[in-house]
């Protein structure tokens, strides 16, 4: 192992021997309107999280790098994530990409919020 290997891997460890934590994971349900994408890019742009899990009404068309389309029923199934983010958007002119995304309903939450903590 040369020099280099060798710093970059002592530089992964906080010298106890133990290997650092993963980083956490988000998602976000309401991500299809202005402040939601707003969000939603933001979290996905800021690197902070390993991935960013989207609540979704049916699959996405396009994949983005870190984005983890979670569908109806699926969210017991997907990765856990220790960060929940719930936004409640105005609805306005739709262009059709904003209809794949869940739109929680105030009245909501407290089902949503169940299902998110029990996943």
């Amino acid at each position: 192992m040369g020099h280099l290997e060798a710093a970059l891997r002592g530089a992964r460890h906080d010298g106890t021997g133990a290997t650092p934590p993963a980083p956490p994971r988000v998602i976000v349900a309401g991500a299809g309107g202005a402040l939601g994408s707003a969000v939603l890019e933001r979290l996905l742009a800021d690197g902070a999280f390993a991935d960013v899990g989207a609540l979704v009404e049916r699959p996405l068309a396009k994949s983005v790098h870190r984005l983890r389309a979670v569908g109806p029923g699926a969210l017991q199934a997907a990765p856990r994530a220790e960060t929940a983010v719930v936004v409640f958007d105005r609805e306005r002119g739709r262009h059709g990409r904003e209809d794949v995304f869940v739109r929680p309903l105030p009245q909501g939450l407290p089902a949503l919020a169940a299902a998110l903590h029990a996943a």
